[in-house]
């Protein structure tokens, strides 16, 4: 599925000059913060359904692993798991 721009995502220190230099996008990076809650969430729940799909005597699944590697690439996702090693639902690992 490819992107609809080619942009390099914003770091944590970008994000929050903006939220301080520019009150006008506030609701804007709010919006950001909200969606990058729900990329969390949904890995989340990516690594829940890979791990019973596993305990259950699966392999792996095509769709998960399609799902994991798009997950990998955003910055928010990779965050969460820097700030909590050992969350349930694994790590991605590139």
């Amino acid at each position: 599925m490819p992107r609809t721009l080619d942009t390099q995502p914003w770091t944590v220190p970008q994000l929050r000059r903006a939220w301080v230099e520019r009150p006008d996008a506030r609701d804007l990076l709010a919006e950001i913060h909200r969606l990058h809650n729900i990329l969390r969430d949904i890995n989340h729940t990516r690594g829940i359904i890979e791990k019973a799909f596993l305990e259950a005597g699966g392999g792996r699944l095509m769709a998960l692993h399609q799902l994991k590697i798009m997950l990998s690439n955003e910055p928010a996702v990779d965050r969460l798991y820097a700030d909590q090693p050992g969350t349930a639902g694994g790590a991605i690992t590139k």
